[in-house]
């Protein structure tokens, strides 16, 4: 039988993987994790060699409806409320849980605005902001905040959360897992150590390894190929939309006169009209073509569909053709959409639970203090009983002179009831008589 440590420790390890090649303590390489970073990430413009591999993700977001869906994406959770939950019922316990929601919703009230007299302008944000930037790893594969930890009246609390673009992040391969570092201007190649407790990083798929896997490995493709289209789309009605303009000039011209019969044609294009010399002729040529315009708008739209499916899970109502829809097609969406909003926000609040919520508690209370829990509110989608039903059998039961109790019926309804004061039995029984519809 085998032994606890021994079915503890980690065996799959980045250290012993023969396809990742790996060198004692240097930067892990993005493009070995994600095909598309090693084949177009490095591409700048004009041939040229980009270093920031990760900007071929954010180009994407420069498609509007890559980044109308990815925002409806982010939104779907920074607009949902959330609460803080105690680790237990004692009075400990909820102090603790007062003390962290507190220091989240105060996040930002406190940035500073000045430095040496001049207006100062950084990217902190507070807990709503800080949270909108982590989600970008959902594009990214992986995203990074900057904790400004501040002290005052007794207490150390988080200033502010600063969102760090991707490119200044990397791992090595530790003993356990990865190690973070920080790209510096003195150390680019295998950065820096990053002290604890200061940067918070998010996942998405981080079983592809410490760079995770965003949506932008999926969407680049279609936003590639919609690109190429539109350009081509352009082209294509910048050539049929208007005539070519045509100028003759007579046998022998001189050159300058084929100059100036050039010139002609050039100003047809933008002048609404011209002057010509005797001797010269203009004529407007339409363009002939097979193909139609609407095989670009359907290559585009194909795009549009297959960048919603990838982001939102279904195509939903950024898609539909036609004037009409379909009431059970939108439910089904909508239903999609809830569960992925809920996925994204209880990924999100596992982060901030092992960092930010961790290092509050434990700067405050202590490590051994136990810590309370961060959720995002979806009560769209938590078990409710039919609350018809219940009045029913609830109202049957009043009447056989079964009466629930004052707790039973505030949690079971979700209402709050006023404090029921002795009334004669000829007032109709009582306000749960009257919430049952008991008496004659």
């Amino acid at each position: 039988m085998a032994s606890p440590g021994a079915v503890s420790n980690q065996i799959v390890t980045i250290r012993t993987d023969p396809y990742v090649p790996v060198y004692g303590g240097n930067m892990l390489d993005p493009g070995e994790f994600d095909q598309i970073i090693r084949e177009e990430g490095g591409r700048g413009v004009a041939g040229g060699w980009n270093w920031d591999l990760f900007k071929i993700y954010e180009d994407i977001e420069r498609d509007c409806h890559a980044f109308a869906v990815l925002q409806s994406r982010y939104m779907a959770v920074i607009r949902r409320e959330w609460h803080v939950e105690p680790a237990s019922t004692s009075r400990r316990d909820k102090r603790n849980a007062e003390m962290v929601d507190r220091m989240l919703r105060a996040m930002g009230d406190r940035t500073d605005d000045q430095e040496k007299g001049q207006t100062l302008v950084t990217a902190g944000t507070g807990f709503d902001g800080g949270a909108y930037w982590l989600l970008s790893a959902l594009l990214y594969g992986f995203s990074g905040s900057e904790v400004m930890w501040d002290k005052g009246g007794g207490e150390i609390f988080p200033k502010e959360l600063r969102g760090r673009r991707q490119r200044r992040f990397g791992f090595i391969t530790g003993e356990q897992g990865y190690l973070a570092r920080l790209r510096t201007r003195l150390n680019q190649g295998n950065g820096e150590p990053i002290p604890p407790r200061k940067v918070i990083f998010h996942h998405h798929q981080v079983e592809y390894g410490p760079y995770g896997r965003g949506l932008g490995h999926r969407l680049f493709w279609p936003t590639f190929f919609k690109r190429t289209d539109v350009k081509w789309w352009l082209i294509f009605a910048e050539k049929f939309a208007a005539p070519t303009s045509m100028v003759r000039y007579p046998d022998g011209a001189t050159p300058e006169q084929k100059n100036a019969a050039l010139d002609i044609a050039l100003q047809l294009s933008t002048e609404a009209g011209v002057a010509m010399p005797v001797g010269m002729a203009v004529e407007l040529l339409e363009a002939q073509r097979s193909g139609t315009i609407s095989t670009y708008e359907g290559l585009a739209a194909w795009c549009d569909s297959q960048i919603s499916e990838a982001v939102l899970g279904q195509t939903g109502t950024t898609n539909q053709q036609g004037s009409g829809g379909s009431r059970a097609r939108d439910e089904v969406a909508e239903r999609v959409s809830l569960h992925l909003s809920k996925y994204d926000a209880d990924l999100l609040a596992a982060t901030f639970n092992r960092t930010l919520i961790r290092w509050i508690v434990h700067f405050n209370i202590g490590p051994d203090a136990a810590l309370p829990k961060l959720w995002w509110k979806f009560p769209e989608l938590e078990d409710r009983p039919d609350l018809t039903s219940l009045v029913q059998v609830h109202k049957t039961l009043f009447d056989m002179e079964f009466k629930p109790t004052r707790k039973f019926v505030e949690e079971t309804y979700d209402v709050e009831l006023e404090e029921e004061k002795p009334e004669p039995a000829a007032a109709g029984g009582g306000l749960l008589a009257q919430l049952f519809g008991g008496g004659d």
